[in-house]
């Protein structure tokens, strides 16, 4: 990503990134207990996240603003609220 749209929206990006990692993390740790519905929930939320994230660096707001407003409300708060706020607005 060359260009950002607010002035801090790499270091909100490397947040979310973080965030996503975690929820990866607790993803994996329900696959190894064998809690098979809970983890495919965590994956279908690190997809929905990922897929916010990949939006936003494409620079494609509306499309993550879309994906994003999809989560559950306790998904979409791993959004840093800067990033979430610029999202909002450019959808």
């Amino acid at each position: 990503m060359t260009t950002t749209r607010y002035k801090f929206e790499r270091r909100d990006l490397e947040r979310f990134e973080k965030k996503i990692a975690a929820w990866k993390k607790q993803a994996m740790r329900e696959d190894a207990r064998g809690n098979e519905e809970d983890a495919k929930v965590y994956w279908e939320d690190v997809k929905g996240l990922n897929e916010v994230y990949d939006a936003v660096l494409a620079g494609d707001y509306e499309r993550a603003g879309s994906v994003a407003n999809e989560l559950a409300t306790l998904v979409r708060d791993q959004i840093p609220v800067r990033l979430y706020n610029a999202i909002a607005i450019g959808s």
